[in-house]
């Protein structure tokens, strides 16, 4: 809007974000533990669980951990990283590119620090032009080809799934939310069909052939 930075904004803008500071008072009744009930015993019961998606706006990554145990599922916030769209050249696969190497970068990072190097990991992601991508062997231009094979040297193909993306929690940062509405969704409870039986005959593998076709 080429508006400096000592110059007072008005309108709707002014309205708009007096209404989100307004919300950051709601932020004080969110509580998200840190203690994730994980043992040396338990260990072997959990699943790495990572999304990733987009929007014209930001892309994000989020991952949970999910620990299944005496006939119950427990899912926990591990951690959760967004980035704004860049201004130009934001080509919503490009976009979704970006975001499943955040996703990998990130989930690499925990499991270093958390010594998790054995727990099995799944990556989750909406866009099957990016499956495609990270399953496949074509030449792709140098931007794709170079984070792909970032990509492919933190994870196994084999650990991709397709996920919709209205059953994709990492959807919420990159479109944003009212604190109202994040204080009503619980989001970082976790989607709730990651704490029934996984099924993975629901969801696609990178390698399915409705894919790579």
């Amino acid at each position: 809007m080429s508006i400096g930075w000592l110059t007072e904004i008005t309108g709707d803008l002014r309205m708009e974000f007096l209404q989100w500071i307004q919300g950051l008072k709601i932020l004080v009744d969110i509580h998200i533990s840190r203690w994730i009930n994980v043992t040396a015993q338990n260990l072997k019961c959990c699943t790495i669980h990572t999304f990733c998606d987009t929007n014209k706006e930001a892309y994000a990554a989020v991952i949970f951990l999910r620990l299944e145990e005496e006939g119950s599922v427990k899912l926990s916030l591990l951690a959760v990283k967004s980035r704004i769209a860049p201004l130009k050249d934001s080509i919503i696969p490009r976009l979704e590119l970006l975001a499943t190497l955040v996703g990998a970068r990130l989930t690499h990072s925990a499991v270093e620090v958390l010594h998790w190097k054995e727990t099995k990991c799944y990556y989750w992601s909406y866009s099957t032009i990016v499956l495609a991508w990270i399953s496949g062997e074509e030449n792709w231009s140098v931007f794709v080809r170079n984070r792909v094979q970032e990509i492919r040297k933190l994870t196994s193909p084999l650990e991709w799934n397709n996920e919709a993306g209205e059953l994709n929690p990492a959807d919420l940062p990159p479109k944003g939310c009212t604190a109202t509405l994040l204080l009503s969704l619980r989001w970082w409870d976790g989607p709730h069909w990651l704490t029934e039986p996984l099924d993975f005959s629901h969801h696609e593998n990178i390698y399915s052939e409705d894919l790579v076709e």
